[in-house]
């Protein structure tokens, strides 16, 4: 793509000036590190980057593990149907859990929050010193 003069001194690709993006260039390089360090300050400007310091970083464990925290005296749950690696769990006064890992299967940490946090409604902090095994819970 050819560079066209808008200005005397100043060249820029008409394809990108159109679109308004800038992409980083194919190879990476002195200009594509700077481009790339200019979007992520720009970003953190604009608010559009979460800081990682307000949310609680959740472990992974094994499905196994995680069932075993399920199915302890704060939340209750108990399995109600199983068909192969595929169990519902019911606990009074709380929602129907679908739960389809394998025992050994590690369950990743956007997981257990979803169980926890979404699904069940526990607040963060209470997640958490759940899984750290203070039993801690408002029913």
């Amino acid at each position: 793509m050819e560079p066209r003069q808008l200005a005397p001194g100043r060249e820029v690709r008409h394809r990108m000036r159109r679109r308004g993006a800038a992409r980083a260039p194919a190879r990476p390089g002195a200009e594509g590190a700077a481009l790339a360090r200019y979007l992520a300050s720009a970003a953190i400007e604009l608010g559009t980057v979460r800081s990682s310091a307000f949310v609680a970083v959740f472990p992974s464990m094994s499905a196994r593990q995680f069932l075993a925290i399920l199915t302890r005296a704060p939340l209750g749950y108990e399995i109600t149907r199983q068909k192969g690696s595929h169990r519902k769990l019911e606990a009074s006064g709380r929602p129907a859990l679908l739960w389809s890992y394998h025992d050994s299967a590690t369950v990743p940490p956007g997981v257990i929050r979803k169980y926890l946090v979404n699904v069940i409604g526990m607040s963060e902090s209470d997640a958490m010193a759940l899984l750290k095994g203070q039993n801690r819970c408002e029913p």
